[in-house]
């Protein structure tokens, strides 16, 4: 399955326990990685955006995205993924405004990538 950079996805993760969908944002098409959205911050409370429910399509309660870290899954847990579709101009502009400047817990180089990706 293609990914779109700025798409929404629920994607089966098999790795995690228990395994269960995850609501994820394709922030990297060609590898393709993934940021994470959870209905808890981390504990961590680095670059987490609180979402409100409704914010874009396929967000259906309040949430957390974390940008502190880019995320994988196996091709058979991507195969499954289901595409809500491009983030409203709100929710891609809350995660553009925290790629733009550096994140303690995240590469330089792909905090510069998913910048150049998403803008």
């Amino acid at each position: 399955m293609p990914f779109t950079v700025g798409n929404l996805y629920y994607i089966w993760c098999s790795f995690i326990e228990p395994p269960h969908e995850k609501i994820s944002i394709c922030v990297c098409s060609q590898t393709p990685y993934f940021v994470w959205v959870s209905t808890k911050a981390k504990m961590h409370g680095i670059a987490q955006i609180a979402w409100t429910s409704g914010i874009t399509h396929g967000i259906v309660s309040d949430c957390h995205v974390d940008l502190s870290s880019l995320k994988m899954a196996s091709p058979k847990d991507l195969a499954r993924a289901r595409d809500f579709g491009p983030l409203s101009q709100p929710a891609l502009g809350s995660i553009i405004a925290e790629f733009s400047t550096p994140i303690e817990m995240l590469s330089e180089a792909h905090r510069e990538m998913v910048l150049a990706n998403l803008t």
